[in-house]
């Protein structure tokens, strides 16, 4: 549980099949903050396909930050790659901002690798958005460079081009899991 305020307590728990389609709109809620960024174009792509999150959260590799009423206020998307916990996508709903949301979901992807002896945490963001890298960053991520680039991680640069994404905003950014479990304790 973390505690969001005084009378609310935010639990982190596995996705069930009925909070899949709430994911999609919370995403779009989520994106809104985009719009003052340098990629507003951000607020108008799709969201994660539902068939691919219902295979991820089959895994048990997607888990959604739930309130009092027990509905989504994040979640994280997350799925094994090699020897790296791979984070697709983590959304917060706006008025949860800043509560440590964010932080607590990649806590629970990082204690998954974990038990998954995985030895990284490895995502792709923005780097000129303060709500990404420099978030991440934070919390131990740095960046890989581009010629460190393995042919997974070229491929997930292209699929984020090919979907619009400025490849120079783009960035790697990797974690041991020990440092993240380090850097997100409550």
């Amino acid at each position: 549980m973390l505690p969001s305020d005084s009378q609310t307590r935010i639990e982190i728990r596995l996705a069930r099949s009925d909070d899949l389609p709430l994911l999609g709109p919370l995403e779009d809620r989520a994106a809104q903050r985009f719009r003052e960024s340098p990629h507003p174009h951000c607020v108008d792509m799709a969201h994660f396909d539902l068939s691919r999150l219902t295979e991820l959260s089959g895994g048990g590799s997607v888990w959604v930050a739930s309130g009092a009423s027990g509905e989504p206020i994040g979640f994280v998307i997350a799925e094994e790659r090699g020897d790296d916990a791979y984070v697709h996508e983590i959304d917060v709903e706006q008025a949860y901002g800043g509560r440590g949301v964010g932080r607590a979901l990649l806590r629970r992807v990082a204690e998954w690798a974990q038990a998954r002896e995985l030895r990284t945490v490895l995502l792709s963001t923005f780097n000129d958005v303060p709500w990404n890298a420099p978030f991440y960053q934070r919390l131990g991520f740095a960046i890989v460079p581009l010629a460190a680039y393995t042919p997974d991680m070229r491929a997930q640069r292209q699929s984020d081009i090919a979907a619009g994404m400025k490849a120079e905003s783009r960035v790697m950014l990797r974690a041991s899991v020990e440092d993240v479990l380090l850097t997100t304790r409550a």
